[in-house]
């Protein structure tokens, strides 16, 4: 009897499945907004719980060291208080945190920057003017691009003017140049600049896509602190920059996975370049003052993977390379009245100021670049972990190659006091290579020019293992037709070589020099008049052969 009042149990209709479903959906309804608003509000308590706990740290730190100078300072802080805030993210949807360096606080703000905690800012639009860089404890900025539509100006002259507020130049609708006088401002700049360069994964090069910001003009209108954020470089620049005597401190490129402005060169490796503008095909570049902290910046060569590719890659602090491949005609460029501080380590070719001046894959450019009145303050390091011919650094010039015999290149009233390190070392310009004159005139020398030997460099006496310092030029490799004019320069800093291998230094060919460490019959023409040598020429007691010229 059971079994068969089983078997009349009725199912339910339609109309009860569709009324339940109804009430399941109003339920949704209802509930899901509450939980979401829940979950919300307690990412946002979390959030403000991470804010008040790092501005704590900041707090106690700052009552002891003071306020620090860049986010990094900010992170070594969190860091050494348990917290890895450079990996902290907001719970909370459209939030982040941001670092104040006027406050010294870390900031909680939403999508529009509305400041949400700590509570006395509480619905204050956060504003660069007042709270310095808008930077994120990731070391990125945020990008202000009110220069494009804010005091449009309808000439150069009138952009160029020394003027501390923000401005663009158009003709027509297109953008010719833009002044700036923010952080966010000058981040946003050089993120429209490289919209015009592409990047080709194929064959990991870069190149300019078009000619849309050629003659484009990039002015400064007041001092402008990046307070340590990682900074994505110029990759091609072929405009005008003018500093107006304002600097832009706490550059910091350390990203290894950064793009270089890549080129496919003649031999097994790319030329690669990296600096504030990575290459330079512009007439004029000056008046600034750049502070740096540039670390193994960038992938080089055909893959970050591959240890030869750094050979060619070469970093400059303002400048990583001034070049031209032969399709754009002669090249001539001004550098002038800039200065670097700070620090510059790579895996091959540096220069303080500029990495590389010349012509590529074969290609010998003629013209004229003039380099005046440059300062570089900045320590300077090759690391010598790739071929040794390729560790090239100079305090205001890494290296000129394949230049025409028309060619000019001058370095003109220049000065180094940073202490430089590599194979090939030099106080104001470490190499030349092919043909062309080379002037260097009236530039002085106070820093320590470092030769450097490492398990690196191979037991061989060869040219690429030559090992030179010089303290105000370096070497001529190659440079048959070359002319090398040294005048009215001053050497007062140590010349010397250092060894950081096991064993005994045996194979090399070590020349040391107050003015210069040319190989015999290296160049056509040397010619020294009028020099100074204060300095010293220092070699340890090894053996090895090494030859000491203080010639002036």
């Amino acid at each position: 009897m059971k079994r068969m009042a089983n078997r009349h149990r009725r199912a339910f209709t339609i109309t009860e499945l569709v009324i339940v479903i109804a009430v399941i959906a109003i339920l949704a309804a209802v509930l899901i907004p509450t939980f979401i608003y829940v979950v919300e509000k307690a990412n946002q308590s979390s959030d403000i719980q991470a804010v008040r706990n790092m501005n704590t740290a900041l707090i106690a730190d700052e009552g002891m060291n003071g306020k620090p100078d860049s986010v990094l300072d900010v992170l070594d802080v969190l860091n050494e208080a348990g917290m890895d805030a450079q990996d902290y993210k907001a719970l909370s949807k459209d939030h982040k945190f941001i670092w104040s360096k006027t406050l010294n606080r870390v900031l909680y703000v939403d999508e529009n920057y509305m400041i949400s905690y700590p509570s006395e800012y509480e619905g204050v639009v956060y504003t660069e003017e007042e709270y310095g860089a808008a930077i994120t404890l990731e070391k990125q900025i945020r990008r202000d691009d009110t220069w494009m539509t804010e005091n449009v100006v309808a000439t150069e002259d009138k952009l160029i003017a020394n003027t501390s507020t923000s401005a663009v130049w158009k003709v027509g609708d297109k953008i010719k140049g833009a002044r700036v006088v923010l952080p966010g401002q000058l981040i946003s700049v050089m993120d429209y600049l490289n919209q015009g360069v592409v990047f080709d994964e194929s064959k990991n090069v870069a190149h300019p896509s078009s000619n849309e910001h050629e003659d484009f003009v990039f002015v400064l209108g007041a001092d402008i602190d990046l307070s340590g954020a990682e900074v994505v470089p110029i990759l091609y620049y072929d405009g005008d920059f003018y500093g107006n005597e304002h600097s832009i401190s706490g550059i910091v490129m350390t990203d290894a996975t950064q793009t270089s402005y890549q080129v496919e060169g003649g031999s097994a490796n790319y030329y690669t370049y990296f600096g504030f503008i990575s290459v330079f095909g512009g007439g004029t570049f000056q008046d600034v003052t750049l502070e740096v902290f540039m670390e193994n910046p960038g992938i080089a060569g055909k893959g970050k993977d591959d240890p030869t590719s750094w050979n060619n890659h070469t970093v400059g602090g303002a400048i990583g390379g001034i070049y031209q491949n032969g399709e754009r005609g002669a090249l001539n460029a001004t550098v002038e009245n800039v200065i670097v501080n700070g620090s510059i380590t790579s895996h091959s070719r540096i220069g303080g100021i500029v990495g590389f001046v010349g012509g590529l894959n074969g290609t010998s450019v003629e013209g004229s670049v003039a380099i005046n009145n440059c300062i570089n303050n900045a320590a300077i390091t090759s690391l010598v972990d790739g071929g040794a011919g390729f560790s090239t650094a100079g305090g205001i010039l890494g290296i000129s190659i394949q230049t025409g015999s028309g060619f000019s290149l001058t370095l003109s009233g220049c000065e180094n006091t940073g202490t430089v390190e590599a194979v090939h070392a030099a106080g104001i310009m470490a190499n030349q290579q092919t043909k062309g004159t080379v002037k260097i005139e009236n530039c002085t020398n106070s820093g320590k020019i470092v030769a450097c030997i490492t398990d690196a460099v191979a037991q061989e006496d060869s040219p690429d293992n030559t090992l030179t310092a010089g303290g105000i030029f370096g070497r001529s490799w190659s440079a048959k037709e070359a002319t090398i004019s040294i005048t009215g320069c001053t050497n007062a800093g140590t010349v010397t070589y250092v060894t950081r291998r096991e064993g005994t230094v045996t194979g090399y060919y070590m020349i040391l020099g107050q003015m210069h460490a040319l190989k015999e019959g290296d160049v056509t023409t040397i010619r020294l008049s009028d020099n100074t040598a204060t300095g010293t020429v220092d070699p340890p007691a090894t053996s090895g052969n090494i030859t000491v010229n203080t010639a002036v």
